[in-house]
């Protein structure tokens, strides 16, 4: 597959996640970016599969943290871990993205392993 149809394979896993969400996390959730990147983002290492920037949900503007909530999922990282195995792409897709919005809901790593997350 190439770098589009990942793309596009993410992209449907990303859609069915969201939507599958219970009402309250699906809410939360929506304030939330994400961006399905082929790269890593320059200020992370080259094997980053997915990366939350931003103010969590608990953050209160005091915190000091700027900008808007993103994941970045790395698509070409994601492939390539998976062995660019289909079914084992979008388990992981599925993994990263719920990683993510777990930091993003303010969960701990504790919390992403107890959930099976990590």
């Amino acid at each position: 597959m190439n770098q589009s149809d990942w793309q596009r394979r993410a992209d449907a896993i990303v859609k069915k996640i969201l939507t599958s969400l219970p009402a309250e996390l699906a809410q939360r959730a929506a304030a939330c970016r994400i961006v399905l990147s082929w790269h890593a983002p320059e200020v992370s290492n080259t094997d980053l599969l997915g990366l939350f920037e931003g103010p969590a949900l608990h953050d209160s503007p005091a915190a000091g943290v700027a900008g808007l909530p993103v994941i970045t999922l790395c698509l070409r990282n994601i492939a390539e871990y998976c062995d660019h195995d289909n079914d084992a792409f979008d388990e992981e897709v599925e993994i990263t993205l719920l990683h993510e919005l777990g930091h993003y809901f303010g969960w701990e790593e504790d919390d992403l392993e107890e959930r099976g997350l990590d």
